[in-house]
This record gives structure tokens, sequence and C-alpha cells, in this order.
């Protein structure tokens, strides 16, 4: 289990923290594991999922829709979310691309992005009315 979740209850975030080798498995559990917390997660106005310490990623379209599906469930219950993407490789990039097609997410709700501070950023720029950080 190459990942970590951070749920900020004051700032109103979910931060999913992968590293090593990810595999489709890894991202499936950790949205089923996010599903499962739904009541932690009523609250949360934003979600930074972040590849930048994978060293090896055997993600496949499969395990992308996969987890696309799960997201769309959470985001179904708990209405307006802004999700960023850290995915420094060309690779990754476009598998978040994928995701936001499975997941039927627009841009205004998604974005991708190659580092951390480009996130932030984002969502700070997105969540004018108290930004989290």
């Amino acid at each position: 289990m190459p990942y970590e979740i951070i749920y900020l209850e004051e700032g109103g975030g979910v931060i999913t923290n992968y590293w090593g080798t990810i595999t489709d498995e890894d991202i499936i559990e950790s949205g089923e594991e996010k599903y499962l917390s739904l009541s932690k997660l009523r609250n949360y106005r934003y979600a930074i999922t972040d590849l930048s310490r994978v060293k090896e990623s055997r993600l496949t379209s499969k395990g992308i829709k996969k987890n696309a599906e799960i997201s769309r469930k959470i985001f179904a219950e708990i209405g307006d979310i802004i999700v960023a993407f850290v995915l420094p490789t060309d690779a990754d990039y476009g598998m978040g691309r994928m995701w936001q097609a499975y997941g039927d997410m627009e841009d205004k709700y998604s974005r991708i992005c190659r580092t951390r501070a480009e996130a932030e950023k984002w969502i700070r720029t997105s969540l004018k009315n108290n930004p989290p950080f």
C-alpha cells in the first residue's frame, strides 16, 4: 500500500500521497477507502492526489476507469468539490486526462498539475472564500 490519505478537517481537504511503485489495485483501494470514509468527506471542498514521489507507475486504463467510477460516486454524494492532481510525468499526465474523461470531470472541477505548488495555487484561486493554505 504505497499511499496515505490525509483528512484535513480544518481546511476542508483530502490529500492522497502516493510513492514507490503504484498499481491499479492501489488507486482502486485508495478510492474505495475514501468512499467508505464518506462521513469524513461530507464537509470537504478540495482534494489533492499527488504522484510526485512515484518511481514506477503500473496504472492501466482499466484501473483509471474503475477509480473514476468510484470518484463519481463520491462526488455525487458530497456535492461540490474540486480535485487537483500532481502528475509530473507525461505518462501520468495522460492517465490524469483519461480519469477526467472517464469521470466526466470538467476542467473547472479538476486540474492536472505538474507540481504540488501549482496544485495548491489552483485550489487557492478556485476557493476564493476561505482558501485552505
